[in-house]
């Protein structure tokens, strides 16, 4: 009965981590909950450990395998990255959007605070200091923190 307690308590466990995303707690205790119940079944002797150790050794060359060939199989293609990205040893886009210092856009989506704006004819991904403007405000770009294009609206002269 013991082996069969073990048994069913490794399926659960391995069907609670299924369901419930973890760090593998629950499906490591199933797995050597039925490791175990195999190993009792089986009359627990050294023979036993000799089975359970081969078939452990062939998964593992099997999901080695899998691991090594499938990334090659056109089927799985879409599911891996080939090309690397080529850098060139400087960030070109933090380069790029230093140089929007100081100039002045207009608002293409409502900002707020995170939006896009068009500055100097080009689309780019703008920031506010938390407040909200309108599409079609005029900004002015304030700074920039990496990437990062912190943009304030341009107050009317008129007023």
């Amino acid at each position: 009965m013991e082996t069969i307690g073990l048994a069913v308590a490794g399926f659960l466990l391995l069907g609670i981590e299924a369901v419930i995303p973890g760090f593998g707690v629950f499906g490591v205790a199933g797995i050597l909950c039925l490791t175990a119940s195999a190993f009792f079944l089986m009359g627990a002797g050294v023979t036993a450990a000799a089975v359970i150790a081969a078939v452990y050794a062939v998964v593992l060359l099997v999901i080695a395998f899998l691991a090594w060939y499938l990334p090659r199989d056109s089927k799985y293609n879409p599911f891996v990255l080939w090309d690397r990205q080529k850098s060139s040893g400087s960030n070109t886009l933090s380069r790029e959007v230093k140089e929007y210092t100081g100039r002045t856009g207009k608002a293409l989506t409502p900002l707020r605070p995170a939006g896009i704006a068009e500055v100097d004819g080009r689309r780019i991904d703008v920031q506010t200091q938390g407040e909200f403007i309108e599409p079609g405000t005029t900004v002015v770009v304030l700074r920039t923190e990496g990437s990062k294009v912190l943009v304030g609206a341009v107050p009317d002269k008129a007023k």
